[in-house]
Parts: C-alpha cells; structure tokens; sequence
C-alpha cells in the first residue's frame, strides 16, 4: 500500500528475502492477478486515498473499521509514527460513504458475489451445510 512496489520489487524487500520466498509466490501465482494488475490496484487506492486526503494504510484500516465482515483488526506498526498514522484511520472512516466504499470495491474486484454461500456467515447464522 505505500507503493514501494510500483515500478518493481526493490532489493532487498520481502519479495527478495529467500525465507519469504512463499509470500511471493501465492502473490504472483495465486488469484490475485498478475503483478501488473496488483501494482493497478494499489494505484486506483492510492487515488481514493488521496481523494479523501489520508494515507493508504489509513483507508485499509478505515475500510477494516467500515467492513461489517471484519471483526478484529490488528496493527502491526513497529514506530510510534506507524502507530500514529494507523491510528488516523478512525478520522478516514467517518469518511467511507457508501459511494467510497463502491469505488473500494471496484478498484479491488474482488468483492464476495454472493453472500448466503459464505460458510462462516451462514455457519454464524445456525446455517450449517449438510456435509457439515
């Protein structure tokens, strides 16, 4: 999200440490689109972020807090400045009108279809499957 992979990976990022040589690979070859599409993606928030004048951490963390699917959310700041920052994200979600939340959805893609076929939803409901 802070677009350090935008033109590439860096040297010496995640992407090239060997012992997260996993994370790499269930990103580019998993259902998350090609690297090209991700850097994409990252850009349209970027965009939305900087519409409603906040960082992109602070919308991932907005959207966490505006998410009626999201039930904890865990900061993983290591700096009392990462710390403040994230804790910005309660001003941004007072910003996520149902419009922004569209346009989230949008630029991600990948937004649940349809909802009853959740089995943690249903499971939460009392609906279980019968193979269940």
């Amino acid at each position: 999200m802070t677009g350090k992979y935008n033109d590439g990976i860096p040297k010496e990022s995640r992407f090239t440490v060997k012992q997260y040589a996993y994370i790499k690979e269930n990103y580019l070859g998993g259902s998350n689109g090609s690297w090209e599409e991700l850097v994409e993606k990252v850009k349209a928030l970027t965009t939305i972020a900087e519409n409603l004048g906040c960082t992109p951490a602070q919308l991932a963390i907005a959207w966490c807090l505006k998410n009626d699917d999201v039930s904890t959310i865990l900061l993983g700041a290591s700096k009392v400045e990462q710390l403040i920052e994230n804790i910005g994200a309660l001003h941004v979600a007072t910003k996520l009108t149902p419009d922004v939340m569209g346009a989230i959805d949008q630029a991600l893609g990948n937004k649940p279809v349809d909802k009853e076929k959740d089995f943690l939803r249903s499971s939460m409901a009392g609906n279980f499957p019968d193979q269940y």
